[in-house]
């Protein structure tokens, strides 16, 4: 049984939720030294962090001890046993999902919201890169080493709901051992940096670093068409501006972090506004973006 507060217990929203994120805050934290939920990257909560990535028709669910610190109309509940693992935090969680399909959070990675929710739009359609079976009933995704991540993964309630129960007690239980017992398809070559986890000092301090560079989401969600929110966007943009042409979004994004970290952060939206002159004049895009990258690795005027 699980112990829920909040005020979820209001009528199930006047909008149907499309899916239900269940975010695992209960570890302690011990190689950390610290409570991972609060542990601040650029200055905000790890946990804060991962619930304003989450679009507005997915509920979250937050497993953990009363004591996080999370906006009131966050359902919250607790594993049984207090700190009994990821999967008694699941079957903790599975109580009050109401969704076909969830996605499964760890709050020490910031940036998996998107991978996750790749994952839910392939898994509504039921197609991924690689399957093992037929009729899917998880997806994860997959860094550049193939290794797949189950905690920013999603799944089928109902099959969750059957895997679990078939345990003979879910307290320690590794969430491989789940895994193991479901249909599963993947999303390959997701970016490491959103598959990357806190679990010590000095992944605190990488990440820290990442967001001081600009990384934010280092990568955009995949729509039921296959297009990215990026893709989306620029075209869009290009579109009400009237301009033409492909270009390589990622030598923009990558100079829009050399300039935050070289110089400082507001900087990086005027030197790629900058950009968009020289190359308009006719200067070629990675000729115009080095000369700037290497400007701002130089940049020394404190």
């Amino acid at each position: 049984m699980s112990h829920a507060t909040g005020k979820h217990r209001q009528a199930d929203r006047a909008m149907q939720p499309r899916a239900t994120a269940v975010i695992l805050a209960g570890g302690g934290g011990t190689r950390l030294g610290q409570d991972k939920a609060a542990a601040l990257v650029a200055g905000t909560p790890l946990l804060q962090h991962v619930l304003a990535a989450l679009p507005g028709d997915i509920r979250p669910i937050l497993v953990g001890p009363r004591s996080l610190d999370a906006p009131p109309e966050v359902l919250r509940v607790q594993e049984v046993p207090p700190g009994g693992g990821p999967v008694a935090g699941l079957a903790a969680a599975l109580e009050h999902v109401r969704t076909e399909a969830l996605i499964l959070l760890a709050v020490d990675m910031p940036l998996g919201v998107p991978a996750a929710e790749s994952a839910l739009t392939a898994l509504a359609a039921q197609q991924a890169v690689v399957l093992d079976g037929d009729g899917i009933e998880a997806i994860l995704p997959r860094d550049e080493e193939a290794r797949a991540q189950p905690f920013c993964g999603a799944y089928r309630t109902a099959a969750l709901r059957r895997v679990i129960g078939e345990l003979p007690h879910a307290e320690g239980v590794a969430m491989r051992k789940v895994v193991e017992r479901l249909r599963v398809g993947y999303l390959e070559e997701v970016p490491a940096a959103s598959l990357m986890d806190i679990d010590e000092p000095a992944d605190l301090a990488r990440m820290n670093e990442l967001m001081r560079d600009g990384a934010g989401v280092p990568w955009s969600p995949i729509r039921k068409d296959g297009c990215t929110v990026m893709d989306e966007w620029i075209a869009a943009a290009s579109a009400e501006l009237g301009l033409e042409g492909d270009f390589d979004v990622n030598v923009v994004l990558d100079l829009a972090r050399d300039v935050a970290h070289g110089v400082e952060r507001p900087a990086a939206p005027v030197s790629t506004f900058l950009l968009g002159l020289a190359v308009g004049r006719g200067a070629a895009l990675e000729d115009a973006a080095g000369s700037l990258t290497r400007l701002a690795a130089s940049w020394d005027q404190a």
